[in-house]
């Protein structure tokens, strides 16, 4: 383990003498991306906006991240002048469902099976899983995870910032109880 104590740092697993693995970090990232898009200060005044919200009654500004693992090709695609990096695979396109579906499961995330299994464990435990599905061009039904994203009051990135010696998860933990996620995914299975 580390002892460093940085933004980027996750003190409580280096003390425990387990690093975070990869998909830890990825999961990390979204969540304090949502995080950061509730604590946005200009996107708060236009969903606050009294015309905004007679227009749309309880409107807020959501993103939608669908998580999967796999392989993937790059290319360039565009003209002379215009080119932007493309990613194909079936990996990308599961990633890209998940991400349409986030607000089918009312959810911020949406993680594949395969994802979710790549976490560690301290970390899985504090995701939920939500249903069992069969994706288009696939047989096999799979599970499907979420990070229940807590409702930020922070009113700034300031407030988001990581507390001195104290985990990210620990900090930002989901928004269910332990025993919620247990019983979901409990009756998911079924």
């Amino acid at each position: 383990g580390s002892d460093r104590e940085d933004s980027e740092g996750d003190p409580a697993s280096q003390r425990d003498g387990r690093e975070p693995t990869v998909a830890d970090r990825a999961l990390q990232s979204f969540v304090r991306a949502c995080l950061e898009v509730q604590a946005a200060e200009d996107l708060r005044k236009l969903t606050e906006h009294p015309k905004m919200q007679e227009r749309l009654p309880g409107y807020r500004t959501t993103m939608g991240f669908g998580l999967h693992v796999g392989w993937a090709i790059e290319g360039a695609i565009g003209s002379m002048l215009k080119i932007d990096a493309s990613y194909l695979s079936p990996n990308v396109n599961l990633a890209a469902r998940l991400e349409s579906a986030t607000e089918q499961f009312e959810v911020d995330i949406l993680m594949s099976e395969k994802f979710a299994d790549m976490l560690s464990p301290q970390v899985r435990a504090l995701c939920r899983a939500v249903d069992r599905v069969t994706v288009k061009g696939s047989s096999e039904p799979m599970l499907i995870y979420t990070y229940d994203v807590p409702h930020s009051m922070a009113t700034s990135m300031f407030e988001l910032e990581p507390l001195a010696g104290i985990d990210f998860w620990d900090q930002f933990r989901p928004s269910t109880t332990p025993l919620y996620r247990e019983d979901y995914g409990q009756a998911v299975q079924l």
